[in-house]
């Protein structure tokens, strides 16, 4: 298993990434959020 991040640049990109996983050739997992960040927050 590889992971990679892609910036999605173009909104139509979302919609075959989202049919790739819907026939179980990708997964995809939201990492929008910061989890440093996170931490940093949780310590103040």
């Amino acid at each position: 298993m590889q992971t990679f991040q892609v910036d999605i640049l173009n909104p139509k990109a979302v919609k075959l990434l989202k049919d790739l996983a819907d026939l179980k050739l990708i997964s995809i997992a939201d990492t929008s959020t910061d989890s440093f960040l996170e931490v940093v927050n949780q310590i103040n």
